[in-house]
């Protein structure tokens, strides 16, 4: 029994935790975080570690973006230095690229700044606009600079500050408690209705086909028995579910061409005026500005291959559907719509 026990505890997936910051400056808190990681049953990812695989055939900080693929939390300790510059922009340091790539990749991130830093963060904020101030608690602007990138962005990335590592260690201990709270409460429901609700589609979709072979006389493949048909998958189409999750729409969804479904954006969400602009110069098809709330702003991608030349919505069946074909993107205040998102 102790072998078994023994095994199945080398074997168990564990959640792998990403420490991004700089290194020098920083070492203690990340080994001190690398504990603490350990501690709570999790996988530490750290490069001084030798836990990031590198190779010759790119640069060594696209290995480290690479990994963050494979981890599921990124947590960023931001202190004093800004340590070295990415051979990507003069922007950004590797560790703020770190950050970004998270974003892009959809991890959750959890942003801790160094206590000193921040306070003298509304200092850089009144003056900003003057050049060549120096700061006591920064060896760089671009410090500063990256921070307040990092408060236009999505309030699910949570930002705090820390004067020593137990106060930090705590706050994820709460945060990393809820969340399992939450997933036992809220995410596996939710797992189980999407799962319904796209039993329920699929079902609907052959209980209509079936009753239209049912009553068609035997050989019979007429035009309009095929359009009948297209009507019935049409009502199924797996972009109405998308859009439901998506935009958090709790109404049924249904439009059969590109017109409807832009008439349909300007009015969504309990009649509340969505003002959209359109543009098809992107790598999906069609983008749409649109307001969700009082003043968030996001683009929505629709993939143009959804309509056909007449601009009508093509039958689809469940199976056939790409998540790429559907794209929400939050627009970060302050920022250029042409620039990545800087997180």
């Amino acid at each position: 029994m102790q072998v078994n026990l023994i095994f199945w505890r080398k074997t168990l997936a564990k959640p792998r935790v990403f420490i991004s910051s700089t290194f020098y400056d920083l070492r203690l808190a990340r080994a001190e975080l690398e504990h603490f990681i350990r501690d709570m049953g999790y996988e530490p990812v750290l490069n001084e570690r030798g836990q990031i695989p590198y190779g010759k055939d790119m640069p060594l900080e696209e290995y480290c973006y690479k990994e963050i693929s494979k981890v599921h939390i990124l947590i960023s300790i931001i202190g004093g230095r800004f340590g070295s510059q990415s051979r990507d922009s003069d922007k950004y340091s590797i560790s703020n690229m770190e950050i970004k790539e998270a974003l892009k990749q959809g991890k959750q991130v959890y942003i801790f700044i160094e206590s000193g830093v921040l306070s003298e963060y509304s200092t850089y904020k009144n003056n900003k606009n003057i050049e060549n101030i120096k700061y006591s608690h920064v060896d760089d602007v671009k410090v500063y600079k990256f921070i307040e990138e990092l408060y236009a962005l999505p309030n699910n990335n949570q930002i705090s500050s820390f004067d020593n590592m137990h106060i930090l260690t705590a706050y994820l201990r709460e945060q990393w408690a809820g969340l399992f709270e939450r997933y036992l409460d809220g995410d596996a429901q939710g797992i189980l209705v999407d799962m319904m609700r796209k039993m329920e589609q699929v079902t609907s979709t052959l209980e209509g086909l079936t009753e239209v072979y049912r009553k068609s006389p035997p050989g019979n493949d007429s035009e309009e028995k095929e359009k009948i048909m297209d009507e019935i998958i049409i009502q199924n189409h797996p972009i109405f579910s998308a859009m439901r999750k998506m935009l958090r729409v709790r109404y049924r969804i249904f439009f059969t061409n590109q017109l409807e479904m832009e008439d349909w954006l300007k009015s969504a969400r309990s009649g509340k005026s969505i003002d959209i602009e359109w543009d098809d110069l992107n790598d999906i098809g069609l983008r749409y500005k649109i307001m969700m709330g009082k003043d968030s702003e996001y683009t929505l991608d629709v993939s143009s291959d959804l309509f056909d030349s007449n601009k009508s919505l093509k039958p689809m069946l469940p199976s056939e559907w790409q998540e790429s074909m559907l794209r929400l993107t939050l627009i970060p205040k302050s920022i250029d719509l042409d620039e990545e998102i800087p997180f």
